[in-house]
């Protein structure tokens, strides 16, 4: 039997990650409209604050894979920070920028997996 906080943290962890899904498809039909890059910053700090405080509740089989989404998360939000103070944009703005560290969903999808086992 699972633990309890194991329970909720996977609950948590895979609404945030469908909400960001949402988000990200958002942004895209929108033609990469500021809003939802905003909205998709605030939902990864979000995941990214969900894996901190319960790291201690990941298997240690998924830890690789929490890190990899983790180490995804940093390194957009470094960059989206770093465009955010380059352009200055409006909520109505498009808003784009590179970044080479592709979302690792083989790892989320075997971080869930083990959250919920």
């Amino acid at each position: 039997m699972l633990p309890a906080q194991r329970i909720r943290l996977y609950g948590e962890l895979a609404f945030a990650l469908r909400y960001a899904h949402r988000l990200y498809k958002d942004y895209f039909e929108s033609g990469k409209v500021f809003l939802y890059a905003l909205l998709l910053y605030e939902a990864n700090s979000r995941i990214k604050e969900l894996l901190q405080r319960g790291c201690s509740l990941i298997p240690d089989e998924a830890q690789t894979d929490a890190r990899e989404l983790m180490h995804h998360i940093d390194v957009w939000s470094a960059r989206w920070k770093d465009e955010v103070k380059a352009k200055d944009p409006r909520i109505t703005d498009r808003f784009d920028f590179d970044n080479d560290v592709t979302f690792p969903s083989l790892s989320v999808d075997r971080l869930l997996k083990a959250l919920s086992h």
